[in-house]
């Protein structure tokens, strides 16, 4: 992890540190005395409890699958929007217009659903910005702690204990997040699975339907008794066996495909549900799926030491283990506040700084360094002098920037 080294942890917490600054720090002269910039001592320990990296290494994950899918327990609550031109699908097994539903940015998500013999693909067109939510995470899951944010937000508790299980209590979810956002004019609330979908409040509001097309069946998710299973895992199209251990596997019933249509020519259609977490992969790294703008000057994390109850809790967990069970109720009131102070004022009333690519070009710089010097750390020793020219070397090359000439030999 580039997070794990020295130098970026301070890097990431002063990044962190200014990121609710309405104005930018001043630039220095560049004839300015070096003495006049202040820095940590190069043997300062981090604090035990930092989470400046942890706030970093969010940022930078945004709208990203793969890093969300690593760290499912998702932390962070974030303004968003859609701009308009932005087709949106939502997959059912009727032809029922849909009212308050999910929609899905990709269609090969949404054809998964159109099982049955009247299966219809609706693709929608944005006519306006829409105005959204996101959670990240894997926040579409039903297991762990991947909702505590939804929990502490929309029901004040954690976990909140939902009157049914399985897909009805997200039905009831639903319907919960959308009557609360809508004081704030929210349309939906976007969330990660196996890619990332909208829950979507009202279809008649900012969508244009552009197509309802009955699907050729080809097999795909079964609901027809929702308690059977606990949801959808968030499972990546990816060769890390890992991490698909870590995530699970598919364990909702399938419908086998069904014989093809009057007409149709060749070999009958294969079931192709799989290529949600191919479609699911096109937005595994940065800069993540585009067509859906967040707004970090409303960026909200737990990870905000000022939640101070949440604190002690990770210390005896591990990253991927992190969760808000044990935040309090002054902690829960703090959050409900400032997202509804962020839902309430202008949407642009940040900085203007582009936080995410900052976070972007200080992974970039270091991704390939680090690995490369953990690499050099652990070879067998067979000329000591040698290895430790090459790892004095490394770390020259990484720090130089940032090594001003007149304090060239000075005592750290």
């Amino acid at each position: 992890m580039v997070t794990s080294w020295w130098h970026l942890l301070l890097a990431a917490n002063a990044v962190s540190a200014s990121f609710n600054s309405a104005q930018p720090a001043p630039q220095l002269p560049l004839d300015a005395p070096s003495g006049i910039i202040t820095s940590h001592s190069w043997d300062e320990p981090i604090d035990k409890d930092a989470t400046g990296n942890l706030i970093f290494q969010s940022l930078a994950s945004l709208m990203q699958m793969m890093p969300n899918a690593w760290y499912p327990n998702g932390h962070t609550i974030v303004r968003a929007s859609i701009p308009p031109g932005t087709l949106l699908y939502h997959g059912r097994r009727d032809a029922d217009y849909p009212t308050m539903d999910w929609t899905s940015v990709d269609p090969e998500h949404s054809i998964v659903f159109t099982t049955g013999e009247n299966g219809t693909l609706f693709t929608f067109c944005t006519t306006r910005k829409l105005d959204l939510l996101y959670f990240d995470g894997c926040s579409a899951n039903h297991a762990g702690g991947v909702v505590d944010a939804q929990d502490v937000l929309i029901y004040g508790e954690v976990p909140h204990e939902a009157e049914w299980g399985g897909m009805a209590s997200e039905w009831q979810r639903l319907a919960d997040m959308c009557a609360w956002g809508k004081q704030y004019n929210i349309d939906g609330f976007i969330r990660m699975q196996f890619d990332f979908e909208i829950m979507y409040c009202d279809f008649s509001k900012g969508l244009e339907l552009v197509s309802a097309v009955k699907t050729v069946r080809t097999g795909g998710l079964t609901l027809k008794d929702p308690q059977s299973h606990r949801g959808i895992p968030a499972l990546l199209r990816t060769n890390d066996e890992k991490l698909e251990r870590r995530l699970g596997s598919p364990e909702w019933p399938w419908i086998d495909p069904a014989p093809p249509p009057k007409g149709w020519k060749g070999s009958p259609p294969k079931v192709i549900a799989g290529e949600v977490w191919h479609a699911g992969s096109w937005h595994n790294a940065f800069p993540g799926d585009m067509r859906v703008h967040v707004d970090l000057s409303s960026m909200i994390t737990f990870f905000d030491p000022a939640f101070r109850s949440l604190i002690e809790p990770r210390r005896s967990r591990q990253r991927e283990d992190y969760r808000l069970l044990n935040i309090s109720k002054k902690d829960i009131a703090a959050a409900q506040m400032e997202v509804d102070h962020v839902l309430r004022r202008d949407s642009g009333a940040g900085s203007g700084f582009d936080w995410q690519s900052l976070a972007q070009v200080i992974q970039d710089r270091f991704s390939d360094r680090l690995p490369y010097l953990h690499y050099l750390l652990r070879q067998p020793i067979t000329n000591a002098s040698e290895q430790v020219a090459d790892v004095r070397q490394q770390l020259i090359v990484s720090l130089i920037p940032y090594m001003p000439r007149a304090s060239v030999g000075e005592p750290a």
